[in-house]
């Protein structure tokens, strides 16, 4: 078996590429285009160069077509990453981008799979990258529990955009995990009898791989949604803490307010203006007013 990385060597030459022999090719879309000049894929060019992150599975006359987006996450950082699997006899190709997936390309995963035939090549890939997927989106879940529990003691604060963020990540999670789920009952099928017997009896450890892709993309579409409650519980909870402060404020000056009115209309001989103790009844009337008010405020347990 011939390997033809690309990844690493960015200018290998495939005019030696024996067809007859099993093929391993991993190339970036960069690259793509220079095997056309080796190799007939009956592949429509648009589904293999487009950058967009599809979900779909595809056979047609000697090939099979399966693109989906890999979910690089540790405890800092989630990407999405396009990776295309191009299926034919004797041949795989992996068409990978990004920093994530180039990484994988030049470490140990390649030597892994690596062996045998192009079909087992196909199935033990798509084992391996789903196995790392999962293991992700777990290194996810404990970064947003982290962030719940951060949001529920107030030791970290976020703004709104972080929590949204996060929303929308889980949410594209959950709509790649679906379309993937949706791909997998097309791969099952074998339409281009490409996949042998002994490889097919593996496709229920991947499909069980893209089952739980799909739940787990569920469970955290829940927590995202719940760490909104959260945010906004705690917004709320802030919010009232100042109005709270601003009408004990309002109550006290609002005896002040009253009096004050009350004295300062421009009326002639108005309420003991001429008498001499005026100003420290209208005095003892305000601070006895408020000091009535702080009792209740105090009795509702609202100061």
């Amino acid at each position: 078996m011939d390997i033809y990385n690309f990844i690493c060597e960015p200018d290998l030459d495939l005019s030696p590429i024996d067809r007859n022999e099993e093929n391993l090719i991993i190339v970036d879309r960069e690259n793509l285009k220079k095997l056309r000049k080796h190799i007939d894929f009956s592949v429509q060019e648009d589904m293999v160069y487009n950058d967009e992150f599809l979900v779909f599975f595809t056979s047609g006359n000697g090939y099979d077509l399966f693109s989906f987006v890999f979910l690089d996450s540790d405890r800092t950082n989630t990407d999405f990453e396009k990776i295309s699997l191009i299926l034919m006899e004797k041949l795989l190709v992996i068409v990978i981008s990004g920093r994530s997936l180039h990484r994988i390309a030049r470490g140990e995963l390649v030597e892994e799979f690596a062996c045998g035939t192009s079909a087992t090549m196909y199935i033990t890939f798509m084992e391996l990258i789903f196995s790392d997927m999962l293991n992700g989106l777990c290194y996810y879940e404990d970064r947003l529990h982290h962030m719940e529990a951060q949001l529920i003691t107030g030791s970290q604060e976020y703004k709104l955009e972080d929590i949204i963020r996060e929303r929308g990540k889980c949410l594209a999670t959950k709509k790649y995990a679906r379309e993937l789920l949706l791909s997998g009952d097309e791969l099952k099928l074998n339409g281009s009898n490409l996949l042998p017997e002994k490889e097919l009896q593996m496709l229920p450890n991947i499909l069980a791989e893209i089952r739980l892709l799909n739940e787990m993309a569920g469970h955290l579409t829940e927590l995202s949604a719940h760490l909104l409650e959260i945010y906004n519980s705690t917004e709320n909870a802030r919010t009232n803490r100042v109005l709270r402060k601003l009408n004990v404020f309002y109550f006290f000056a609002m005896p002040v307010t009253i009096i004050s009115g009350i004295y300062g209309m421009n009326l002639f001989n108005r309420l003991g203006l001429h008498h001499a103790w005026s100003f420290f009844i209208s005095l003892g009337i305000t601070l006895g007013i408020s000091y009535l008010v702080s009792l209740f405020l105090k009795k509702s347990q609202k100061l």
